[in-house]
């Protein structure tokens, strides 16, 4: 793992060195598939190249990036093939051979009064095109998870053909009708605010980001599968240092509180997988899943109290604790159904507390291992949380590796 780590670093300060002047390199995505040794490998890369040698605003950047990615990734989805029902047993669990490539143009304007050198908004238009196929999990006929609730026994990972059914109509899985192949085209436009300063021992400041995502079904449905969706997504996030204690040598310590706020709404006919995932209220909630309370309208808040201790021999490489405390609600309509149904106790309202031991790298890269206390709703995977269903309690921590900060 440390040789593998090395060796992304090592290419990422090569390809900056090779991309120099109006030419660099840029980074775009990383994942991880739990099937393939427990998810500590990347499975998944996006990256590319921008060109900021253009100057249509004078002081302020003009970039042209282009971007490819590709990979195999893991998707764990909780919800009936025909009714679109949450279900708590026996996910559909599949892997997917995803290549993307995105063509992006980035505007700046006016100057950040904490950083004459940086512009304070910035403006991105993207198309994004994706092509995926579906493949089975690499465990079927594996126990999917061990835990039992409320008499319910999980069985054996079935394969995607099984899990859909003869008679699946598409409608809860439109990527997935057919062959299970995708091949689709999305527009997205982003403005962001960026009065943060961001570093491993000092956060300060203030950012925010509005973003417009469209995949219309006209071309998104050369293929099999296919989609239609509208994304509109506002996140805030706001830093102070508490304290820092320096030298002229070393970074010795800092206590810093940073919050983030986001709100999503989702509509459309066909809203993908990938899709529902960055979205779902259990994605941006840490103790639950990805895929999960995967509903219309998500609204999140995200409290840290991050400890950051000494370089560790080398400046960028430091050990940081992060103390958490999150909730969020998830309201509307589950994706692609009518179905507006509680889930968790508490009407859909999640929180969680909990705290990240982590090492960063750079302020990029964050290994760690989480520990997570659901207070209020239901982590799928583990079995662990509460429960509408005859008001069914299991309460207990949820622990995970951590590779990334989400904010």
């Amino acid at each position: 793992m440390r040789k593998l780590l090395i060796l992304i670093l090592a290419l990422l300060v090569f390809a900056s060195a090779l991309f120099a002047s109006d030419w660099k390199f840029v980074f775009g995505a990383l994942d991880q598939n739990p099937e393939i040794l427990w998810g500590f490998l990347p499975s998944y890369l996006m990256a590319g190249v921008g060109y900021d040698g253009l100057r249509f605003i004078q002081d302020d950047l003009t970039e042209i990036q282009l971007l490819f990615g590709g990979g195999y990734n893991n998707r764990i989805m909780w919800q009936d093939p025909e009714t679109g029902e949450i279900i708590f047993s026996d996910p559909l669990i599949y892997n997917v051979m995803d290549f993307d490539w995105a063509i992006r143009v980035k505007q700046g304007f006016l100057s950040d009064p904490l950083n004459s050198e940086d512009d304070l908004l910035t403006l991105t238009l993207s198309y994004n095109g994706q092509y995926e196929r579906a493949y089975n999990s690499l465990m079927v006929g594996d126990k999917s998870y061990p835990q039992k609730f409320n008499g319910i026994t999980p069985g054996a990972i079935s394969s995607v053909d099984s899990f859909l059914g003869e008679s699946y109509d598409s409608r809860i899985y439109p990527e997935l009708n057919g062959d299970h192949q995708f091949l689709g085209t999305q527009f997205a436009f982003n403005l962001a605010l960026d009065m943060m300063e961001d570093s491993i021992h000092h956060n300060d400041g203030f950012k925010a980001e509005f973003e417009l995502l469209w995949g219309p079904k006209a071309l998104n449905r050369a293929l099999d599968g296919y989609a239609d969706y509208f994304v509109m997504n506002l996140e805030a996030v706001g830093a102070y240092t508490l304290y820092s204690y320096e030298t002229s040598k070393l970074n010795w310590f800092s206590l810093v509180l940073i919050d983030r706020a986001a709100f999503s709404w989702v509509t459309g006919d066909a809203v993908p997988a990938f899709i529902q995932g960055p979205v779902s209220l259990g994605r941006k909630m840490r103790g639950f899943n990805t895929y999960t309370y995967g509903t219309e309208f998500s609204f999140v808040n995200n409290l840290d109290l991050r400890i950051a201790g000494p370089d560790m021999g080398i400046r960028g490489l430091a050990p940081r604790i992060n103390i958490f405390a999150d909730f969020g609600w998830a309201w509307g309509d589950y994706f692609n159904t009518d179905i507006s149904k509680e889930i968790s106790a508490n009407g859909n309202f999640l929180s969680s507390v909990g705290v990240q031991f982590t090492v960063t790298i750079f302020d990029f890269i964050d290994l760690g291992y989480q520990l997570a206390w659901p207070l209020t709703g239901w982590n799928f995977k583990n079995g662990t949380g509460y429960l509408t269903q005859e008001g069914y309690k299991n309460p207990g921590l949820v622990g995970s590796f951590t590779f990334f900060l989400d904010f």
